[in-house]
């Protein structure tokens, strides 16, 4: 009778979790503690996550010994971890998807086979399907589930430091929408037993039901050592925004301003051609291309602290430039200063996706006269810049200038500068940051620009090569 009361009951808890939200404000798991419905989780009919049998969470291990035949960890069974290749002297990388995803999305196959490609490490792709599927979960059950996902990556976590020794500092989780919110829950589990992850990653953290939440309820620069968030869609929500807005991170990352990015559709084509549900997909994924594209180290994403994207896109953050204060987005991103404001960078409309920074400082001196025009070509190894126009200040002093073409010129070679105005001017000398490639130029003109009213003064100076701008250890060096 006794166990027949058990199982009642045990059966009852399973199918509340199936198909709706418990009465009680308090559930618990023997493995994962428990999750109660409170100030910071109280959306109703989703605070409260799924049995573990519901959401069926695997963890999948790959490393370069089985980049195609998978391992599966399991968190009953410790010999699945003594057992298999994973190695607890390297980085251990995990990747977790978002609503209505699963493990063996192209995504995620791709971004796993970058990372063994370009790292010696163990990759472990958390498949939470069963919880995130739209077919049978609503959006705020997944919400709830992600609770318990994330309780799920710091108990395996924890296991894997109690097995195999493994360093939690070298634990680096990337998720995607969701999945980034489900990060931030593993840290902050870890960090209540005095243990800190070395890294998470955001990618475009999903906003319904996060947007304006606690720090407790979401991702937060808190929950590991160092955060990094790439957004790339948090237009307002009405306007097919997915994305999470503010910055939560050490860093936070906006391309193209962080809204919508070049190359998707605009919404309303989106709509017509996709539905409602896919409106925001190209936009809400390109957060995971351009973190796959970095991994490889193709190209480099250099972005630049700034107020917001309008000024950025004037030029106005330039006037209080410092090389030290760019920062790589993707996977190159390191735990240097943290950065209070957003950064802002620019992408090309397909993969890589990648455009090419250079960022010219020239020294000059000059009359008073203010008529001028300056323009500048770089000419490399690859190819030429495009002739771009730079307006010069009176009398003596410097002049930065940040461009992007879509041309990579390889090694630079040449600098090649066409005046025209009423006064003469005296080039001292011009550097040349290739951002993209982490290059330094300088080029010594010293040379005198005549009075030029009818005709173009064209000077060439060329170039020779100096330390790259970004050390190992974050360090620095500005031309």
């Amino acid at each position: 009778m006794q166990m027949t009361a058990v199982y009642v009951r045990t059966l009852s808890l399973f199918w509340c979790a199936v198909f709706t939200s418990c009465t009680d404000a308090k559930i618990c798991f023997s493995k994962y503690g428990c999750f109660e419905v409170n100030e910071y989780f109280s959306v109703k009919d989703a605070a409260l996550p799924s049995h573990p049998d519901v959401i069926q969470t695997k963890f999948y291990l790959y490393t370069r010994g089985n980049q195609k035949k998978v391992e599966q960890l399991k968190l009953d069974n410790a010999s699945s971890i003594t057992t298999s290749t994973f190695d607890p002297s390297r980085k251990t990388i995990f990747i977790v998807h978002g609503f209505a995803h699963h493990s063996q999305k192209p995504w995620v196959i791709r971004m796993k086979n970058e990372l063994l490609k370009r790292y010696l490490c163990n990759v472990i792709c958390v498949d939470w399907r069963k919880g995130a599927s739209y077919l049978t979960m609503f959006y705020l059950r997944a919400v709830a589930n992600a609770r318990l996902v994330g309780a799920q990556i710091a108990y395996l976590i924890q296991i894997l430091n109690d097995v195999t020794g493994v360093r939690t500092k070298s634990v680096h989780i990337i998720g995607h929408s969701l999945g980034a919110h489900i990060a931030g829950y593993a840290g902050k589990r870890l960090a209540r037993k005095g243990l800190s992850i070395g890294r998470i990653t955001g990618l475009d953290p999903a906003r319904p039901q996060f947007e304006g939440s606690h720090a407790e309820a979401r991702l937060d620069k808190s929950d590991a050592t160092f955060v990094d968030v790439i957004h790339t869609n948090s237009a307002p929500f009405l306007l097919g925004g997915a994305g999470y807005r503010g910055q939560i991170g050490h860093v936070d990352f906006y391309p193209n301003g962080g809204e919508y990015q070049p190359g998707c559709e605009g919404l309303l084509k989106s709509i017509w051609r996709s539905g409602i549900l896919h409106a925001a997909t190209c936009h809400h994924m390109r957060a995971v291309e351009y973190f796959t594209a970095s991994i490889g180290q193709e190209c480099l994403f250099p972005a630049f602290p700034c107020s917001s994207w309008n000024e950025f896109t004037k030029g106005q953050c330039l006037k209080r430039f410092h090389v030290r204060d760019i920062i790589l987005m993707g996977m190159q991103a390191q735990q240097c200063n943290q950065q209070e404001e957003p950064m802002y960078l620019t992408t090309m409309h397909k993969s890589p996706f990648c455009v090419y920074n250079y960022v010219i400082l020239i020294y000059y001196s000059r009359s008073e006269r203010s008529y001028n025009a300056l323009y500048f070509q770089l000419s490399g190894s690859k190819g030429k810049t495009e002739k771009k126009k730079i307006h010069l200040g009176r009398g003596t002093g410097t002049k930065l200038e940040l461009t992007t073409d879509n041309t990579d010129i390889g090694e630079l070679l040449n600098v090649e500068l066409f005046y025209y105005g009423f006064s003469s001017l005296h080039v001292h000398n011009v550097r040349v940051n290739i951002l993209h490639r982490n290059e330094m130029y300088i080029s010594c003109f010293d040379q005198l620009f005549e009075n030029s009213f009818w005709f173009f003064w064209r000077l060439s100076g060329t170039t020779s090569r100096r330390e790259a701008y970004i050390g190992e250890e974050c360090g620095t060096i500005f031309f």
